[in-house]
């Protein structure tokens, strides 16, 4: 459905710091899948999600949806064909949960209020936020924000979901949660996802387009596992470690992990029937159990199995409209005003 060919960005174009951000790129991507675009920051994900979803230009090569240029009327394939699921959610903060989410419906030219409301409601049943509908985004969790946002993005049955690091600001259990919308959404259209969690990619996704420097590095399809295993943040698993025991003249130290590069300073005092620790060294922390750190005896093991958070039912796709028929949230003296 997605042809990218030869495609070449440049960031500072003819300068002296100029960077290839997109180098040569080309791509064959299928009408339905999660595919993720994986590699180490700055190798260039974000700059191909958004050149292929449009929220960018390029300088050389082409983007292609079912043979139709982006360049030739991005606007339209925007509104008709991509949903957008941003790491910071891009909520609008002074509207509720329904009009950020019927206002992608207007902006597609829907002027039936009737229309906007069931399929505003049904998109916010099938990620469990239509409870939330009169509340404003600085009411709701991280999550709750992230499921708004996947709701606006399917309200309007797109062709293509593009999702740019959306479990990047969540907790552990709101991953889980959020990938298992996007993994069900995928069986119904393309999502393209964009992340750097190694272990999302390998459970989650059909294929993976790995980036290195700006270039296709691979392309491999992938088979997941039965689970899907994660750290709690925070916890260090000595288990995992290697360990050092020193012990002897009433003292047992155990050292787990890499020798740091400089020796640790490290003075242990007895007065007064108390111990005290004190050190000058740099990086060493006092953990008292208090913090967000936690030391887990044991290796780490937990694993998350598969969960169903509904299976998808897409919604039915929009009328088909002229290039010019689209609607607009602004005009021109409500943008004044």
């Amino acid at each position: 459905m997605i042809s990218v060919k030869n495609l070449n960005k440049y960031f500072f174009r003819h300068r002296q710091n100029e960077i290839h951000v997109i180098n040569n790129v080309g791509l064959e991507l299928p009408e339905k899948g999660l595919i993720a675009i994986f590699g180490r920051s700055g190798c260039g994900k974000t700059t191909l999600l958004n050149v292929i979803g449009g929220l960018d230009g390029f300088s050389s090569g082409s983007v292609e949806y079912d043979g139709v240029s982006i360049s030739e009327n991005t606007d339209y394939l925007r509104n008709s064909s991509i949903g957008y699921i941003f790491q910071n959610y891009c909520l609008s903060r002074g509207r509720t949960v329904y009009e950020n989410v019927a206002d992608v419906l207007r902006l597609c030219g829907e002027r039936d209020e009737k229309v906007i409301e069931y399929r505003v409601l049904k998109a916010l049943s099938s990620v469990g936020m239509e409870k939330f509908r009169n509340r404003t985004p600085d009411m709701l969790s991280g999550g709750q924000q992230q499921r708004v946002a996947i709701a606006r993005a399917v309200v309007k049955s797109p062709r293509v979901i593009l999702a740019d690091e959306p479990t990047g600001n969540l907790d552990d259990a709101n991953t889980v949660a959020v990938m298992d919308m996007l993994r069900s959404i995928s069986g119904k259209c393309l999502v393209l996802l964009v992340t750097h969690e190694e272990r999302l990619v390998e459970y989650y996704c059909d294929s993976v387009i790995e980036l290195s420097d700006g270039r296709v590095a691979s392309v491999r399809a992938l088979e997941k596992g039965d689970g899907y295993s994660f750290r709690q943040r925070g916890n260090v698993y000595l288990g995992d470690l290697d360990v050092t025991v020193q012990s002897g003249d009433g003292l047992n130290i155990r050292f787990y992990g890499e020798k740091p590069d400089v020796p640790i300073e490290l003075k242990i005092v007895s007065a007064n029937g108390r111990i005290y620790l004190q050190s000058d060294s740099p990086n060493v922390k006092y953990v008292d159990g208090t913090g967000e750190i936690r030391l887990i005896d044991g290796k780490f093991s937990q694993t998350v199995k598969e969960k169903k958070y509904g299976e998808y039912e897409p919604l039915p796709p929009l009328p088909k409209r002229g290039k010019r028929e689209y609607g607009r949230l602004f005009t021109f003296f409500s943008s004044f005003r």
